[in-house]
């Protein structure tokens, strides 16, 4: 092997590992919504009137807004927690039988469909703090296409908290019938790095043209 060849093999590996260093890390994102109105029936939670509009949408890319983020318009959300039962008006924790779903609509055609899994549903009753909390994790994602070509695998969480409005609690023999709350929500997940394959072709080119050059 050359001197000339050896430059260019090892310039070649340098690129190829910066570059692959960089596309196998997956960054972390985070997805926050404020405005959230949610309404409870004694068995299943739903965002207020179907499709709820929300305040702000931002979305993070390990801390990063991406472009046009936050977003103010154009921009709601649609729940469905079912098998909710037995929330005592003291508070605690209960957990949801069966799966969930929601559907975050985003400027534009952009969007987010999540079936969720089986989770667990906080009540507190403090004074006069009475506050509902949902965490919980993604059973799958049905569709996706979200802003600056951002595409997300597993694991995927969803977490909301928010106050019930004052007056809209209603109770049968200790446990809660009914209720509407306002707060905030978040998804986070981790985001698909790219394929490394077309970065190295496009460094193997590269590599073979300066050492043709140089000949």
């Amino acid at each position: 092997m050359t001197t000339t060849t050896r430059c260019s093999f090892l310039a070649f590996a340098v690129a190829a590992s910066a570059l692959l260093s960089g596309t196998a890390s997956a960054g972390l994102i985070e997805i926050g919504f404020t405005g959230l109105n949610i309404s409870y029936d004694g068995s299943a939670i739903s965002t207020t009137g179907g499709i709820d509009p929300l305040t702000s949408v931002s979305i993070t890319n390990d801390s990063v807004a991406v472009a046009g983020s936050p977003f103010g318009s154009d921009i709601d959300i649609t729940l469905s927690i079912p098998g909710v039962t037995g929330i005592a008006t003291t508070g605690g924790t209960v957990g949801t039988v069966g799966s969930g779903s929601l559907l975050l609509g985003l400027p534009g055609a952009d969007g987010l469909s999540l079936l969720l899994d089986p989770a667990s549903i906080t009540f507190v009753n403090v004074a006069s703090t009475v506050q509902f909390a949902f965490g919980g994790t993604v059973a799958a994602i049905s569709s996706q296409s979200l802003p600056g070509g951002i595409v997300i695998g597993d694991p995927v969480s969803v977490t909301f908290a928010t106050s019930v409005v004052p007056g809209t609690l209603t109770e049968i023999g200790g446990t809660v019938t009914g209720f509407r709350a306002t707060g905030t929500g978040e998804i986070e997940a981790q985001m698909v790095p790219e394929p490394a394959t077309a970065v190295l072709l496009a460094v193997g080119v590269a590599a073979v043209g300066l050492r043709r050059r140089r000949r």
